[in-house]
């Protein structure tokens, strides 16, 4: 009868060791995974904010770019075609 108690209660002690250890990793893990989406997050917006960047920047660089002017001035559909094609 001691010997049944034991190994009942040896089963009980294993058992919660084993769950408090998946409790550990669980956690562990869901921090673990929490930190590389938000690194992740952080990466996609500095990308993000650097195209919107390039794009506000670029009727600045238009603006002094001579053909552009012109054919804003003086409209026709070589020029219109030359800046299409250089713009692409």
């Amino acid at each position: 009868m001691f010997w049944r108690a034991a190994a009942v209660i040896a089963c009980l002690v294993g058992a919660a060791s084993l769950w408090a250890v998946h409790e550990k990793v669980y956690r562990d893990s869901l921090t673990g995974l929490r930190r590389e989406g938000l690194i992740s997050a952080e990466l996609d917006r500095s990308v993000l904010q650097s195209e919107l960047e390039k794009q506000r920047s670029i009727p600045v660089i238009l603006a002094d770019d001579s053909e552009v002017t012109t054919a804003l001035t003086a409209p026709s559909e070589p020029v219109a075609h030359a800046i299409s094609t250089k713009l692409e």
